[in-house]
C-alpha cells in the first residue's frame, strides 16, 4: 500500500495543475506556449503516480488472479455439475410440459364429446316431445340442452420442488437476416474506424461520413523528482 505521506505529496502537486487548467485561456501564442507546458507537467506528474502505484496494483492484481484462479479450479467441478444437472431437468420438464399440453388436449375433446352426447341425448327427448304436440316440454328440453356443460378433467404438470423454480427464457434466431427492421441492426463500427484510418476519407459510403479529429500527444520528462512546480501565463 501506498504510504499516506506519499499519498498526500502526490496529492498536493495535481491540485495546482488542475486548477491552472480550468483557469487557463489558449488565446495566443504565449498561453499556446502554457498550454503545451501544462500537458507536459501533467505527462510527467502522470508517470510519477504511476512509478507509485504500478508496481503496488501488479502485487494486489497478482494476488487477485492467483485467488481466483484456484477460486475457479474449486467451483468447476460444482459448476460443471449444475450446468449438465439443469439441462436433464430442463429436458424432462419440457417433455412433461408437452405430455401435459397433449392429455389436457385430449382431456378437453372427450369433454366436448361427453357434451354433445348429453345434448344429443336430451334433444332426442324434445323431439319425442314435439310429435307428441307437447310443445312446452319440448322448450324446455332444448333450453336444457343448451345448458349442458361437462368441465374437462385438469391434468396436472410435473411435480414442483421447494427450492427449486423454473422461469421462461426467451430468445431469439434470425431466420433471414434480409427481413430484419432496420431499428434492430447494429452499425460495424470497428470496420467503420478501420475504413476511415486505411482511407483517410478517400472512400464514398451511403449514409457514412468519414471525419478526422485532431488528437494532442505530450511525453513526460525523462526524470520525476522535484515536486511539479506552478507555471505563470
Amino acid at each position: 500500500m501506498l504510504e499516506k505521506q506519499t499519498e498526500i505529496a502526490l496529492r498536493n502537486e495535481s491540485q495546482p495543475i488542475v486548477n491552472q487548467v480550468n483557469d487557463l485561456v489558449i488565446k495566443d501564442t504565449e498561453s499556446q506556449r502554457a498550454a503545451s507546458e501544462l500537458l507536459i507537467m501533467i505527462k510527467t506528474g502522470l508517470k510519477k503516480v504511476k512509478e507509485k502505484m504500478d508496481p503496488i496494483c501488479k502485487a494486489s492484481n497478482d494476488a487477485h488472479k492467483a485467488n481466483t484462479g484456484l477460486r475457479n479450479e474449486l467451483t468447476e467441478p460444482f459448476t460443471h455439475a449444475e450446468n449438465l444437472l439443469k439441462q436433464k431437468l430442463a429436458r424432462y420438464l419440457n417433455e412433461q410440459a408437452e405430455k401435459q399440453r397433449l392429455a389436457q388436449i385430449e382431456a378437453e375433446a372427450k369433454a366436448r364429446a361427453e357434451e354433445q352426447k348429453k345434448q344429443e341425448a336430451i334433444l332426442k327427448k324434445a323431439e319425442k316431445a314435439e310429435a307428441k304436440g307437447d310443445t312446452e316440454k319440448a322448450m324446455e328440453l332444448h333450453m336444457e340442452a343448451a345448458m349442458v356443460t361437462v368441465a374437462p378433467e385438469i391434468i396436472a404438470g410435473p411435480e414442483k420442488v421447494s427450492g427449486v423454480h423454473t422461469s421462461e427464457l426467451w430468445g431469439f434466431e434470425i431466420t433471414d437476416i434480409n427481413a430484419v427492421p432496420r431499428e434492430y441492426m447494429i452499425v460495424n463500427e470497428i470496420a467503420l474506424n478501420g475504413l476511415a484510418k486505411a482511407t483517410k476519407g478517400a472512400l464514398t459510403l451511403p449514409g457514412i461520413k468519414f471525419v478526422s479529429r485532431t488528437v494532442i500527444n505530450a511525453r513526460a520528462r525523462a526524470r520525476v523528482q522535484a515536486p511539479i512546480q506552478q507555471i505563470s501565463f
